[in-house]
């Protein structure tokens, strides 16, 4: 009876604050329009986390920096050196956002933060890899290297492509090989790099070719536990050894 009472009294209290005008009225057109939109905000935030995450996943293949986690816990420490912590965050923050939007649906209200964040991380990773399947960053890879795509595009997948040093890893050119050393170019220096004993790199590498190389250096001679082959053309990391 008293839930009963309850109930009534609201609702009286609800129909004043209408009478009033302290609550106005909308339309079923306002709360479709509402759910649209709100859809396509929803869409959109999933689409641009989704790309970047992909993104991150294919410029941490192309690099070779996968390669590190071969090699125990020192290739492991050097591969969290080597994420780009930024983007990560800028995608950490739009699956947050992406969960508080969620959190309008009933689904999303009734699930606790954690399980819907995890959730949507889950989902969010999942076509991230299934893009990653595709030849889709290849292709802009191209188009970029034909300079066919808008400046900051041209950018985002020459940054990729840019022989570039990281801590504990090294990437050039190749151009000289002598058994299981190589001299490798960086820009306008160059140095020696001493591969695993009894490994003739003749069978695996070429002069031109682009290489990244997980070691240190010693004597000014990079002593390399790691060493891949890197593609030209944005598609599918070559042999690693």
């Amino acid at each position: 009876m008293n839930e009963e009472n309850t109930q009534l009294n609201i609702k009286e209290e609800v129909i004043k604050k209408i009478e009033s005008g302290d609550i106005q009225m909308k339309s079923k057109k306002y709360f479709v329009l509402k759910l649209i939109l709100l859809a396509t905000l929803i869409f959109l935030i999933f689409s641009v986390s989704t790309f970047l995450l992909s993104y991150i996943l294919f410029g941490l293949s192309s690099g070779g920096h996968f390669i590190f986690l071969r090699f125990g816990f020192k290739g492991f420490y050097h591969f969290v050196l080597t994420l780009p912590w930024l983007m990560l965050i800028l995608n950490v923050l739009l699956v947050l956002l992406l969960d508080r939007l969620l959190k309008s649906f009933r689904f999303g209200y009734k699930s606790p933060v954690l399980y819907l964040f995890i959730g949507t991380f889950i989902f969010v990773t999942l076509f991230s890899s299934l893009l990653n399947l595709t030849s889709f960053h290849g292709a802009l890879g191209k188009r970029a290297d034909e300079r066919r795509l808008p400046n900051i595009g041209n950018k985002v997948y020459s940054g990729i492509r840019s022989p570039k040093s990281l801590p504990g890893s090294y990437r050039g050119v190749v151009v000289s090989i002598s058994m299981n050393t190589f001299e490798m170019s960086q820009g306008s220096s160059s140095i020696k790099v001493i591969a695993l004993p009894n490994l003739d790199l003749n069978e695996h590498l070429k002069v031109g070719d682009i290489v990244f190389v997980a070691g240190e250096i010693i004597d000014n001679q990079i002593k390399a536990y790691g060493i891949k082959k890197l593609n030209t053309g944005l598609d599918r990391p070559k042999s690693r050894f």
